[in-house]
Formats: structure tokens, C-alpha cells, sequence
């Protein structure tokens, strides 16, 4: 059995039961294109001449589920992901989430 719970604009959250093992599983699913897309955009805003302050102190944006999966995988606990910038900072630094970085060079 299958059912959505909850589809909140980009993110959905599906159950899944399976009555062979009586197992549950909830399911997150996040459609980060949207995301990536006006990020792109502002970053090509800033190479333009004519931009806001707002597009010109952008750096980027995180998607939260992405974000935490980051941080299981180097052991970091939510809290102490949260409570801390460095974070952040390590996370759009990474090459592998540029996507989600504004701006050229490190922050």
C-alpha cells in the first residue's frame, strides 16, 4: 500500500506499507529544481551591472533535506548543524553542492 501524506509545493511524503513483512516506510521527496533555477538566475544577475543590494549580498540557498543528509553523512548532529554557520559555510563551499552557491569563489 501507498499513500501521500503530505505535498507541500516542492516536497512530498509518501507512506509505503507492505503487508508481506509488515514493514513501514515514509518516504521524503524534494523536487530542488526550482531551488537551482533561482539560484541560477540571481547568479547571473550579479554579472550583470544593474543589480539590487538584496541579489547583491545573495550567496546561495540550501535545501533543508540535502542539508541534513550532509551533515549525517560527516556524523554532525542536527543541533549542532543548525547552531552553527561553519556549517553552511563548509556545505555551498563544497564542489559537489555549486548548484546551490551565487557567488564565484569560496564564502
Amino acid at each position: 500500500m501507498k499513500r501521500i501524506l503530505t505535498n507541500n509545493g516542492n516536497t512530498q511524503e509518501i507512506f509505503h506499507y507492505c503487508e508481506h513483512d509488515n514493514t513501514a516506510v515514509i518516504q521524503r521527496r524534494t523536487d530542488i529544481d526550482p531551488l537551482t533555477r533561482r539560484v541560477q538566475r540571481l547568479r547571473e544577475a550579479k554579472k550583470g551591472k544593474n543589480y539590487g543590494s538584496q541579489v547583491m549580498n545573495y550567496a546561495g540557498s540550501v535545501d533543508m533535506t540535502l542539508f541534513r543528509k550532509w551533515g549525517e553523512k560527516k556524523f554532525i548532529s542536527a543541533q549542532e548543524l543548525f547552531a552553527n554557520t561553519k556549517y553552511l559555510t563548509q556545505y555551498l563551499n563544497d564542489p559537489d553542492n555549486a548548484k546551490f552557491k551565487a557567488i564565484d569563489g569560496k564564502i
